[in-house]
């Protein structure tokens, strides 16, 4: 959906192997840009790999996020025939991008989808989308890229509202802040050729090497990867200057510290300690050295990020220093702003006022669910510590809570919100859409089962029995667990 956005692009063509993901994309149009309802976007209910050795399209773009290898059939779009395929259907200057996850994978697994992919195209990128998922860019040559090229894609649209949406960046240094290296990198940390098997057809490693390490964290950490593309001199890529504009290095390793918190132990040595700093006093929740760091660093090269981070600072000692920040943030992120002036508000004691604020920020996430995580659990917290100090305002809060976010977004936290505004304030009749909506799945804390066991009660509900037995087994369990 976002690509059939892209004006240059003509057509997308999206191979779908089970039908009822229509009906997810239907009901994903908030996020997805209505995507079947666009006339540049073709849906083929076919399997992708078919597709692409019985077809003689020529694609300029390939993309390929299939689910997890370890089950069963996925693994084979990991193989050397399917990249080699993928290859043939690509324009002389095409992309192809691989999906790879980096959790539950063994340092030998990916080394051998670098290797497959690097047995085909000879050049390769590996770029970070979130803190556990990679993506990998390959091509028949290095893409050619000058700075200010970059800047111009970068602040046109659909790229200008996805990138705070997506990565909540704004500008060329924190897009690159997401590449971890390139064939250099890649070279040394998959080493000399046959060293490392591929993946093939007849000799799936790929597969079985998933299965193996399915539910295991620890045997793969992306910053050995990043490490090396740093000792090799491989962890920046390569962008031309034009123009007099070039790429300020320095704000890429700043962004990369403040995005990717995992990787804080691989730091640029020309990046200023007082910018270092900052980051390191957020991190500690230490809000007053946020503050102090903040003062004395460079605040014209701050990112969206340390913008929002530092705003919370001042927000929390009710400083009006956070106004001018807040306003840098809702230039891109307008949501995020309402959250940071509602926590504003409440330390300055003007209730009615954060109020207003958090439910506009509730109401605005109804159409779109574009908020860091972060900043949706602040949100969330200002408005139980709101409901449950001021109950004249928590109806109008319930109230902005008691419908679903886009996409089912932050049900859990909305829920949750909603809930503990009840319990201290709220009629026992109306928590129970709220509580309705947990089943079966609720949280399993004394507190919350106990709340739960006494509304059912109260209201007769038909769940009452079950409520009281399961808060019955919760006692149970932890006094056996005690002993």
């Amino acid at each position: 959906g976002w690509l059939a956005q892209v004006p240059s692009i003509d057509r997308v063509d999206v191979a779908e192997l089970e039908p009822a993901i229509l009906e997810v994309a239907r009901r994903c149009a908030p996020v997805n840009h209505d995507v079947l309802e666009n006339p540049k976007v073709n849906v083929l209910l076919r399997d992708a790999r078919e597709l692409l050795l019985a077809g003689r399209e020529r694609y300029d773009l390939i993309a390929c996020e299939p689910s997890n290898p370890y089950r069963s059939g996925v693994a084979n779009l990991f193989t050397r025939e399917f990249y080699q395929a993928a290859r043939d259907r690509l324009s002389p200057d095409g992309l192809f991008l691989q999906w790879l996850q980096g959790y539950e994978i063994d340092e030998q697994t990916f080394r051998t989808v670098l290797a497959t992919l690097r047995s085909v195209f000879p050049h390769v990128e590996i770029w970070q989308t979130t803190g556990n998922d990679l993506v990998l860019l390959c091509s028949e040559k290095r893409p050619e890229l000058t700075a200010s090229a970059l800047r111009s894609r970068l602040g046109a649209e659909p790229f200008a509202s996805a990138l705070p949406a997506a990565w909540f960046t704004t500008e060329a240094e924190g897009f690159l802040a997401h590449y971890m290296g390139g064939r250099a990198a890649v070279d040394a940390y998959v080493g000399e050729v046959g060293v490392v098997p591929l993946n093939t057809d007849d000799r799936n490693h790929v597969e079985y090497g998933f299965a193996r390490t399915l539910g295991r964290t620890d045997l793969f950490d992306v910053r050995n990867l990043l490490a090396t593309s740093v000792r090799v001199s491989n962890a920046q890529p390569d962008i031309a200057s034009a123009d007099g504009d070039d790429i300020d290095w320095p704000s890429v390793s700043r962004a990369r510290l403040w995005d990717f918190k995992d990787l804080g132990a691989i730091d640029d040595v020309s990046l200023p300690e007082s910018a270092r700093n900052v980051i390191a006093c957020h991190r500690a929740g230490d809000f007053e050295g946020t503050i102090a760091a903040w003062e004395a660093s460079d605040q014209a090269a701050a990112n969206l990020t340390e913008l929002a981070a530092v705003a919370r600072a001042y927000t929390e000692k009710g400083d009006d220093k956070a106004l001018a920040l807040i306003e840098r943030v809702r230039v891109h992120a307008p949501v995020a702003a309402d959250v940071l002036s509602a926590r504003l508000a409440l330390a300055k004691k003007d209730v009615p006022r954060a109020a207003e604020l958090v439910k506009q920020c509730f109401l605005a996430l109804r159409a779109a669910p574009w908020l860091p995580i972060n900043l949706s659990e602040l949100a969330f917290r200002t408005a139980v510590e709101i409901g449950t100090t001021s109950p004249e305002q928590a109806p109008g809060i319930v109230d902005a809570l008691s419908q679903p976010f886009a996409v089912e977004s932050d049900k859990s936290g909305r829920l949750k919100a909603a809930c503990f505004i009840l319990a201290a304030s709220g009629p026992a009749q109306a928590a129970l859409p709220f509580l309705e909506a947990y089943e079966p799945h609720v949280p399993w804390a004394r507190e919350f089962l106990a709340w739960r066991s006494n509304v059912y009660a109260s209201t007769g509900h038909p769940l009452a029995a079950k409520a009281a037995a399961e808060l019955e087994e919760f006692e149970r369990n932890t006094a056996a667990s005690a002993n």
